[in-house]
């Protein structure tokens, strides 16, 4: 990992994109999508660097093996899948993907229960196809505590959840997040945008391919001495995805409803535990609603 700081005095809304990622911000979306950009570019106040834990209790995993599924009067492709709930295009190359969401509570209840929300590039696959992401954490450990952070992954290069330590986030708060790949580098931009708070940071780009895009509710991976396990998927009521965009190997920018996209509903052991609804703001936002906490089921292995 290599911190990258912003020169003092920057100033972002003159910059290229090159003079915006040398400085540690994103890249400006092309067009009319520079909303969410800008609004967490003219919030931003403080930066920090990068400091993390891994979280070996917390290992990435791949979408498990995805069933069809039918839905009445839907143009597009749907699908269950026991770990992700999702809106996720794979039929272009991705540059580049953005995010933005209100961190919601997690109620309190008699189950012990973990959720995470986060855009991503890539399928995480085989090591010439990694899954790059980062997003927040929202658990709930039954009788004790909720817990909420931040975090950021490549899988399976680092196979375990990298919780950043210095951006606490709390219900409430808005987060934005920014994936750029460039001049063979990944480029990290992670903001607190309700404090200003941000990290920013680039990694090795080795293994990328950016074969999709996509944004997803996960019922976090855990593991314990039996072995490892999805457990059950943390009540957040109703999410929303804004600013859900993606910027194509062309360079052009698109809203995930604008894209050829499909979606994937949480579903375990026959039941809903969680899935999109539909997409609105003009093809760049989306919300996922909770429906069941479902059971602890063991995960397959890698």
């Amino acid at each position: 990992m290599t911190p990258v700081r912003p020169s003092p005095g920057f100033n972002p809304f003159k910059a290229s994109n090159a003079q915006l990622l040398a400085n540690g911000f994103p890249e400006r979306p092309s067009g009319s999508h520079d909303a969410a950009w800008a609004n967490a570019v003219r919030h931003f106040k403080h930066w920090v660097p990068p400091r993390f834990e891994t979280l070996k209790n917390h290992p990435g995993s791949p979408l498990r093996a995805p069933t069809r599924s039918s839905v009445a009067g839907s143009a597009v492709s749907a699908y269950q899948s026991p770990n992700w709930a999702r809106n996720v295009d794979n039929i272009y190359l991705y540059n580049g993907i953005q995010g933005q969401w209100q961190v919601p509570s997690v109620s309190h209840s008699t189950e012990t229960s973990f959720s995470s929300l986060w855009p991503g590039l890539g399928s995480g696959s085989s090591s010439a196809n990694q899954l790059v992401q980062a997003g927040t954490e929202q658990d709930y450990a039954s009788g004790l505590l909720q817990r909420y952070f931040v975090w950021w992954e490549i899988f399976p290069r680092y196979p375990y959840q990298q919780k950043l330590t210095n951006i606490p986030v709390s219900p409430g708060q808005t987060v934005y997040i920014d994936i750029t790949y460039s001049g063979g580098a990944l480029h990290f931009f992670i903001e607190n945008v309700t404090t200003g708070t941000a990290d920013s940071f680039s990694e090795s780009a080795s293994g990328y391919s950016g074969n999709q895009a996509e944004w997803i509710v996960e019922r976090t991976e855990q593991t314990s001495l039996n072995g490892s396990y999805d457990p059950p998927l943390a009540n957040f009521g109703t999410m929303t995805f804004s600013g859900a965009q993606a910027e194509r190997t062309n360079g052009a920018w698109y809203g995930v409803g604008s894209l050829p996209h499909y979606f994937d509903t949480m579903y375990a052991n026959g039941e809903r535990l969680a899935g999109p609804l539909g997409i609105g703001c003009g093809g760049t936002c989306y919300a996922v609603q909770w429906a069941n906490y479902g059971a602890s089921d063991p995960a397959p292995a890698p």
